[in-house]
């Protein structure tokens, strides 16, 4: 983790500075008027990389067993105590 972290990093900075040395071998003019914006997508979709990752992670709920009780006329603290004394009780079996 901490290695792909320092990557990352690594690679942001690498980028900058290429982007910085890009935009001081090209001349003062038009040409750097469309430069610095593709230059600062490109630096954006770098920044926003590590998104991409995010979302091929799979977050699962656990499963909970269905009793077939019906819940009526609990209040939501009376029902999240149920749920906790259940998952104690599951716990010490």
């Amino acid at each position: 983790m901490q290695g792909t972290i320092l990557a990352y990093i690594g690679s942001i900075v690498t980028a900058i500075i290429l982007s910085e040395v890009l935009l001081s071998l090209l001349p003062e003019g038009n040409m750097q008027k469309f430069v610095k914006p593709v230059i600062g997508i490109l630096l954006l979709l770098l920044l926003l990389s590590p998104l991409k990752n995010c979302s091929s992670t799979d977050i699962s709920v656990p499963e909970t067993e269905n009793t077939g009780e019906k819940i009526t006329g609990n209040t939501y603290e009376d029902l999240i105590l149920d749920v906790y004394n259940q998952s104690l009780t599951n716990k010490n079996k």
